[in-house]
């Protein structure tokens, strides 16, 4: 005989089995020999168990044990949520931050191969003027149009002397 069948048994012999079950275990029993030894060992240890039973008495109330069993499920379930909110916690920082590193990387690409036709024609043109020293003066100058880059740098105190010799001269032919 099998485990599953003395289960069946046994659950016959506590009176857990449907009425249509219990006529199909009646039935098996009245032909197996086997089978009406198991119940009668059964139904025997049955009630030498029921007989001689020491009955306990609980000294609080037994709601007192349901209510510390809930406390220690809702306790589990804390320390469960607890382990894993570090992860819940990183991933609440993670995802803006990754929504935010896409829409800069879609805008510079964006900017990056947009068509030249779409670049506003003042911006195609740009020149940068750059103090170097106090001596010297500097302008860049850049066309994406022309595919052109320049830049002049020219001495200020140079410039100034040249200027007042020119202007010196001037004075002597004037006199």
């Amino acid at each position: 005989m099998n485990a599953e069948q003395l289960l069946k048994l046994q659950a016959y012999v506590d009176g857990e089995l449907s009425r249509w079950r219990a006529g199909r275990v009646q039935r098996r029993i009245a032909n197996d020999p086997e089978a009406q030894q198991v119940v009668a060992e059964l139904q025997t240890t049955k009630r030498f168990l029921a007989g001689n039973e020491v009955e306990r008495s609980l000294p609080e109330d037994p709601q007192f044990y349901w209510s510390r069993i809930r406390q220690a499920l809702a306790a589990a379930d804390l320390k469960q949520e607890a382990a894993e909110m570090p992860a819940l916690s990183w991933r609440r920082i993670l995802a803006p931050l990754a929504g935010v590193a896409m829409a800069v990387f879609l805008a510079i690409a964006g900017f990056k191969w947009a068509p030249s036709s779409a670049i506003d024609e003042s911006f195609r043109h740009i020149a940068e003027i750059e103090n170097l020293s106090e001596d010297t003066d500097s302008v860049s100058f850049r066309s994406a149009s022309e595919n052109m880059f320049v830049v002049w740098i020219h001495d200020k105190t140079g410039a100034i002397e040249s200027d007042a010799d020119f202007m010196d001269d001037e004075d002597f032919s004037a006199q």
